[in-house]
């Protein structure tokens, strides 16, 4: 948890592999499944590419045991759907100072209909229930070097079918500003040649294919996408959400190519969904969701200090999570996101840790109503950096003591946007 402890198809690209997918399918939503590569994870943490839940619960990382999950040695809370990129800190040694870390360690799926509730952790019911899906993976630097030619699982382990397909994009707007017709997309990971397409929104799922870009086997980064952004009578056609998706074509790289209206509606193998911030938005909201609003150390001090905050306009309402763009912090500590008192910081409506240094794409799960279901977010939320050199041990919070300190560094954001 030291980045991202909630991901909503956001940006952390790994460099580790031995890429390993299981699932099970569920009649109620989706397919749960996690996809995790072989890497060192004596660091402390562990990189999963993505967990598709079919409903909200908990990532648990456990030791191994005789070939089987074991002890839990750190987690992190998923919603329902696809999470991705998501970091999971992890105690790396026991209380007698023992190596927890196993050449093998376990990512299990279980489910808690409160895992997305503030100052919540998995209690020993939650760990010990049954998995909805469950992949091992190796652990030692070794493993990860090898792992830099992926092997692929499927529908379980011994599968042979690839499947690397991955799409990386942030929130953005192709009317204003840099974008002017453009949608920017920071790596696509294609498992065979295909088409980059970008889709409008419908009722939560793609729609009208509106640009696409060719994109080659492997990694393709920095993709720029030309999109129409109006129709015929010069109506804005942009949505308040776009989708990218990846759709395979193997002559997708002849010249003058272009998808056809079958490939265009051929299932995809990734979707991802992505903020444009329309233009409805509040011109003060608008502006702040295009370049996140910072805070810091005051321009007039003179004292050295690393910490600062990044955080753009955003609602989160809908899906209970605030994203945070870079938390840069001078020691390890908590983002408190706060409701907005008369101009300050409130009473605070949920946490993440993060590590000294940048920490990049953080999602904090949030509070949004009270116990008679009423809404409590505020016009705006503030999001506020303090330090706590325990707050990356496992199965910890910030109690009042340390809620209660003076920030290092505070920022605050609309929530007037869509």
């Amino acid at each position: 948890m030291k980045t991202k402890r909630v991901v909503l198809g956001l940006t952390l690209v790994l460099a580790l592999a031995s890429f390993w997918v299981v699932g099970a399918a569920s009649a109620a939503g989706p397919a749960n499944a996690i996809m995790v590569r072989a890497q060192d994870a004596s660091n402390g943490q562990v990189l999963v590419d993505s967990v598709t839940a079919a409903q909200t619960g908990w990532l648990l990382i456990h030791k191994d045991s005789t070939n089987g999950p074991g002890g839990v040695i750190g987690f992190v809370p998923v919603h329902q759907g696809v999470n991705t990129g998501l970091s999971v800190d992890i105690r790396t040694t026991d209380s007698t100072g023992k190596d927890d870390v196993t050449p093998t360690l376990w990512a299990t799926l279980v489910t808690d209909p409160h895992a997305l509730d503030p100052l919540n952790t998995p209690d020993s019911t939650i760990t010990q229930e049954g998995s909805v899906a469950t992949v091992a993976f190796a652990s030692s630097t070794a493993a990860a070097m090898a792992g830099q030619l992926a092997t692929t699982g499927g529908a379980s382990r011994a599968s042979s079918a690839t499947n690397a397909n991955k799409i990386t994009v942030s929130a953005q707007d192709p009317r204003v500003g840099q974008n002017n017709g453009l949608v920017f997309v920071q790596s696509v990971t294609a498992a065979q040649d295909g088409w980059l397409l970008i889709r409008k929104d419908n009722n939560g799922a793609p729609g009208n294919v509106i640009g696409f870009a060719p994109i080659h086997q492997g990694v393709n980064t920095d993709v720029s996408v030309d999109v129409q952004t109006t129709n015929s009578k010069g109506d804005d056609i942009i949505t308040s959400a776009l989708w990218a998706t990846l759709v395979a074509d193997s002559n997708a790289l002849t010249p003058f190519a272009t998808p056809s209206s079958d490939v265009q509606n051929e299932g995809s193998s990734i979707a991802v969904a992505f903020s444009t911030y329309p233009a409805a938005t509040p011109a003060s909201a608008q502006v702040a969701g295009q370049l996140p609003t910072t805070g810091g150390v005051s321009s007039s001090s003179s004292a050295t200090s690393a910490n600062k905050v990044a955080v753009r306009a955003q609602n989160p309402r809908n899906n209970g999570v605030v994203f945070v763009d870079s938390v840069t912090a001078a020691q390890a500590g908590w983002l408190l996101i706060h409701k907005d008192n008369n101009g300050a910081p409130g009473n605070v409506i949920g946490f993440a840790p993060v590590h000294q240094g940048v920490n990049t794409n953080v999602g904090v799960a949030i509070q949004t109503t009270n116990f008679k279901g009423d809404d409590i977010i505020t016009s705006s939320l503030w999001a506020t950096l303090v330090a706590d050199p325990n707050a990356l041990n496992s199965f910890t919070s910030p109690d009042a003591t340390v809620q209660g300190e003076g920030s290092l560094a505070t920022a605050a954001f609309s929530t007037n946007v869509p």
